[in-house]
């Protein structure tokens, strides 16, 4: 039987109010083609997302990990459990606990392999890391990406 997106359900923490979408494998929301980038508000490196699409942008962002924590979500635009996660990590950002960073696998699976390397965390999505000093202190992966979680390890001592 399939839930029909009433509250609590996965439907609901997507943000879905229909149960229009049942039977759909995955949803992608999308920016209005009307909304030129130039009128995007400015990325604050503190509480928005920083977006790692290259190793140069991963090494800059293990260098800032000795200037304090910061948190990298890797993720799957096209997979509903990973769309829950993003939705988790999203809630940092207003803490602004630490510099939180993204990678979209579909487009940029050679930096999230880089990154993977670098640390020594095996390749999952989605995915959670809490970098410190250049190495990865904690991980969190499908189910287990919670806020609550997130915010709880930045918070232990290193």
């Amino acid at each position: 039987m399939y839930n029909n997106g009433g509250e609590g359900s996965a439907l609901a923490l997507l943000g879905c109010k229909s149960s229009a979408l049942l039977g759909v494998r995955s949803v992608s929301i999308l920016m209005p083609q009307s909304t030129p980038a130039s009128t995007l508000p400015p990325t604050d490196p503190v509480t928005e997302p920083i977006p790692l699409t290259s190793t140069a942008d991963v090494d800059a962002m293990l260098r800032a990990s000795y200037d304090g924590p910061v948190y990298v979500f890797k993720h799957s635009n096209s997979c509903p459990v990973s769309a829950v996660g993003y939705h988790e990590f999203g809630k940092l950002s207003k803490d602004s606990v630490a510099p939180l960073y993204i990678i979209t696998v579909q487009t940029d699976r050679d930096v999230s392999d880089y990154l993977a390397a670098a640390v020594g965390v095996r390749h999952e999505t989605p995915q959670a890391i809490l970098i410190r000093d250049g190495a990865a202190t904690d991980t969190w992966t499908h189910w287990s990406v919670r806020a609550k979680k997130l915010r709880q390890a930045i918070q232990a001592p290193a």
